[in-house]
Formats: structure tokens, sequence, C-alpha cells
């Protein structure tokens, strides 16, 4: 094997980075409770080898640049987050996988040899296309009866429309909230909602592909806030693309303060919502208790007592907001950690470069969406909903970063 061949091989360790969470999500929806290592599952033994892979081709790759400080912070930020977070987590007595350790290691392989774009957007490719394999993958075996999904609930959106339109029903019946092999409704809706975002990043039939993807998640999945994520991240890449691209700023900054004042309505209208399974009745639940555990929380086990003793509404088991459940089961200093990577996350789409705006943006504004009504990210994992924010922070640090080569 020639240096060149082994070079070009290395560059995939982005790539592979990206596929692990979804391969090993596949693994955990194929088989969830078997154990494969000892007594791990599948989707612990998946992440541990596809971390060996992407470690082994970390060590061959060349990096042509370097982070910018606000760059090089942001992944810092990122490991402090793992940190706190886990050490809480080990003194609330809360049990974790023992895959948690690559997410750390990761990170420092990302801090130490920044991927060249090429191979960002390479990874995101496989990152994309990865998860339609796994959704259509699951499907076919669903309809072999080989491994049965789980489905949440009537599809709303489902009924309304074949009830507006009967002849739908000579196609098929109605049908019932698809989770995927994503594990709920709630990943698999925000799952499409990236689709779609991506989709529009990409452009050409490729992108067509991928928003038509995540237009079909979305509508299977029937999640409210991912569609509401998807359509205002869309807004906001097309008023980016008025004011740095196509050279109409007046109406550009139209479109995205009308996004943003419609947001604001969003998250009005979830605060006053006392349906039994509001998010507004949630996070008052949340916030009511956190007040007695300020600091660091009381954790996983802490939260499953309280549902025990129905101090917390039953389906409440986790926050559904991207601070106020970290709040409860980390306590500020937590939620402190989680808050810097956020805010570094909006520096960087500050600082990045006109000629990348409209997809940071993009991301940047569907992840706090989705993070309104969702905590998806799980910040000792290495989860598929983290993914989106590792590209983001890719993509968007350009100001301020080394180029090596013109260094040199």
């Amino acid at each position: 094997m020639t240096l060149n061949t082994k070079v070009r091989i290395s560059t995939i360790y982005p790539a592979i980075i990206f596929a692990t969470p979804v391969i090993a999500q596949f693994g955990q929806f194929w088989l969830p409770e078997t154990p494969i290592m000892g007594a791990q599952p599948l989707s612990v033994a998946v992440q541990l080898s596809m971390f060996t892979f992407a470690a082994l081709a970390w060590f061959r790759y060349r990096s042509d640049m370097q982070w910018s400080p606000v760059g090089r912070s942001f992944w810092i930020a990122l490991i402090a987050t793992w940190i706190a977070l886990m050490g809480l987590s080990i003194w609330h007595g809360d049990l974790f996988l023992i895959s948690s350790v690559v997410v750390p290691a990761i990170f420092v392989m990302l801090l130490l040899k920044r991927p060249n774009m090429a191979d960002v957007r390479l990874a995101a490719d496989v990152y994309a296309w990865m998860i339609v394999l796994a959704a259509v993958i699951a499907q076919i075996l669903d309809a072999l009866g080989i491994k049965n999904l789980h489905y949440e609930g009537w599809n709303r959106s489902w009924i309304r429309i074949w009830d507006a339109f009967p002849f739908l029903f000579e196609i098929i019946d109605y049908g019932r909230r698809w989770e995927g092999p994503f594990g709920s409704v709630n990943f698999a809706g925000p799952i499409g909602a990236f689709l779609v975002v991506y989709g529009l990043m990409r452009r050409r039939l490729t992108g067509s592909l991928l928003v038509a993807s995540g237009l079909v998640f979305l509508f299977v999945s029937d999640s409210r806030s991912a569609w509401f994520s998807a359509v205002v991240a869309s807004i906001m890449f097309l008023a980016m693309l008025f004011i740095y691209r196509w050279n109409r700023v007046r109406l550009g900054r139209v479109i995205g303060f009308s996004a943003l004042a419609t947001t604001t309505v969003f998250i009005l209208v979830l605060a006053v919502d006392r349906a039994p399974a509001a998010r507004g009745l949630f996070w008052e639940a949340y916030l009511r208790q956190w007040l007695d555990y300020p600091l660091i929380g009381l954790g996983g086990r802490g939260i499953a007592l309280l549902l025990e003793q129905n101090v917390l509404p039953q389906t409440a088991t986790h926050g559904h907001n991207i601070l106020i459940d970290p709040l409860l089961r980390y306590g500020i200093l937590g939620t402190l950690a989680v808050a810097s990577v956020i805010s570094l996350c909006l520096l960087l789409c500050v600082k990045a470069p006109k000629r990348v705006k409209p997809e940071v943006v993009a991301l940047a504004s569907l992840f706090l969406i989705t993070g309104i009504a969702e905590d998806l990210v799980s910040w000792t994992y290495l989860s598929i909903s983290i993914v989106p924010l590792m590209l983001l922070g890719m993509l968007a640090d350009r100001d301020g970063a080394i180029d090596m080569r013109r260094a040199a």
C-alpha cells in the first residue's frame, strides 16, 4: 500500500465518527437488550469498534487547518461538559454505558486534528445517507416480519388529510406515528427536519432526495415541533441567501425577523399550554423541583423517584427542553456547562464568513428550535442528535482559522 493510498484512507476518519451513532442506533433497534460484549449490548460494541477504526485513521490523518480560538474553545467546552455531566452522573449514582468513554476521546481527536473541509462534507453526506439507509432497512425488516417497528399513537396529520380526501383510503388506511429504528417519534421527527435542512444545503439531485426523505420522516412521525423547526430553519436559510449571496439585504432581514417573531410566538404557546402532555406543564414541574436541588440537581435516579412518587407528570421522564432538563438532572453547574457550548455555537455563527453563513445559521436555527421543545442531545454519549452540532462547529469555524499550508 503506497503512502498516498494510506493518506486517502485516513481521510474517512470524520465520516467514521459521523456514521458511528447511526450504526449504533440501528444495533440498538436490532438487538436492544441482548448482551454481546460482556453485559454490554450490540450498540456499545459497535461504538467501541467504530471508534477503534476512527482512531487508526486519525493517526495517519493530515490536517491542513487549525481551529481558530473560538473553534478551539467550542471543542474544549464539549470536553468540559462531558467531564462535568459524567462527574455529576456518577455522584448521583446513575448508571452509564462503557461507550460513553469514546465521547471525550473523539472530541480530543477533532480538537488536535481539524478535519479538512472536503472530508467534513463527505462525513455529513455519509451521516445523512446512513440515516436514510437505516430507516429503509428497518422498514423492509418490518414488512418481512423479521423485526417489528414500534408505533406511537395515531398520526394526527395523516387522519386530517385522509378525512379531507377519502379516496386515499383506497391506497392505505390511517397510519400511526412512526419512530423507525430511532427509538421514539421525538427523535425521528427532528432527524427528518435535519434531512430537510441539510438537503437544502446540498441542492441538486442529492439535496432533493434528502429533502424528500426528510419530509417523509416528518409526516410519518407526526412531530409538530419538528415540523416547526424544519420550516423556520429553512426560512432562515432562505433569509441568509438573500442577505449574503443574492444582495437583497432588506428582504432577507424581513424574512429573518419574521421567522424570529414566529419562533417567539411558538415558545409562548408552548409555555402557556396546560394539556396533560404539554411542554409548559413539564417545564413548570421541572423548574419547581429544581428549586429544591439548585446546585447539582438530582440525576436520572432522582427524576425516576419523583415519577414514582407522582411528583412529576407520569410522562415527564425528561424535561423536553435543552436547558430545563439539565437544570433538574445536573443543577446549575451542569446547565452552565451546556450553556457554554450553546453560547460558543452562537459565537461561531456570528463569526462565520459570508460564504457559509446560510448553512451555519440554518443548522443553528434547527438545533436551537428543536432544543426548545426537546432535549435530544445526550452530552455524555455519541448520539445521532449531537452530530448536527458537531457539523455546525466544523462548518462555521473559518474566521481566524489557520491554514497550515500557507503558514509553512
